[in-house]
């Protein structure tokens, strides 16, 4: 019985590994696609991403956390588990 609780110990673990990289990984990926937005408008419209809080910047971030949130997060699940 003893052996029993190590193994689900075992695999809560595993579990929390998972979901701490997952976590890490869709921050980061959050971050790279909203830079790289805003370098994109930066390059085509300079206008738009002027400042920190500048229009691009807060397109960029909103695309990146509605229209590219399921793919950042496939991506970043992926990539945990293989850290994991």
């Amino acid at each position: 019985e003893g052996n029993c609780q190590q193994e689900i110990k075992g695999g809560l673990v595993f579990l929390f590994l998972v979901s701490y990289f997952w976590t890490a990984q869709v921050i980061k990926n959050v971050v790279h696609t909203t830079v790289a937005g805003t370098v994109g408008t930066f390059w085509f419209a300079p206008q738009e991403a002027n400042g920190c809080c500048s229009r691009g910047v807060r397109d960029s971030y909103y695309r990146s956390i509605t229209t590219s949130f399921g793919s950042i997060c496939l991506g970043s699940l992926i990539v945990a588990i293989i850290q994991a």
